[in-house]
């Protein structure tokens, strides 16, 4: 037995290194898994708050669409009824509606008139400055288009002139093309 006295502190004591480093290798991946419970935990957070921003930004743009739109219907009706308004003034009734109505008939023909002559005289002006050199009328018209096609506003001047045209006489049509209570074609 006197063996087993000397021996035995030392079993005992490599025994408590064993439990001992068994325990802090538990307390070690207790500490691991709880980081990764973390983790996940904020990951989860991270995304449920990706998914609410997004969700808060879709709906506000849905509120900003439908805000449009109900603005869009407002100007529509206020226009409506405008139109409505001036269609009911009479000529003769009063100076006011002999004003309004007259306005309202020189307006597109006011526009017609100065957005075409002021084309024909920018085409002019480009044309009066290709004649000088002599060139045949096809190739002067080339020219002509370039010079007014590089330039940002003649293009535009074009473009309105041949809109409006397009516009006077497009909404032009038979004397039955639209009627109802407030407003006939004539």
């Amino acid at each position: 037995m006197a063996i087993l006295e000397i021996i035995a502190p030392f079993i005992s004591a490599g025994i408590g290194l064993v439990g001992a480093a068994a325990q802090r290798k538990h307390e070690r991946l207790m500490i691991d898994l709880t980081n990764q419970g973390k983790e996940i935990e904020n990951a989860h957070e991270f995304r449920m708050t990706e998914m609410q921003i997004q969700a808060k930004r879709e709906e506000t743009e849905q509120e900003i669409a439908l805000n449009e739109v109900i603005g869009a219907n407002e100007a529509f009706v206020a226009s409506y009824e405008a139109e409505k308004t001036l269609s009911n003034i009479q000529w003769g009734k009063s100076k006011l509606g002999d004003v309004a109505n007259f306005a309202r008939a020189i307006t597109r023909p006011l526009i017609t008139y100065t957005l075409t002559i002021t084309t024909i005289i920018q085409a002019r002006s480009y044309s009066n400055s290709v004649e000088s050199l002599g060139l045949s009328n096809l190739e002067s018209a080339k020219i002509v288009y370039e010079q007014m096609s590089s330039n940002p506003f003649d293009m535009a001047l074009v473009n309105m002139t041949a809109l409006v045209i397009a516009w006077w006489f497009g909404s032009r049509g038979s004397k039955t093309s639209y009627k109802d209570e407030y407003y006939t074609r004539s």
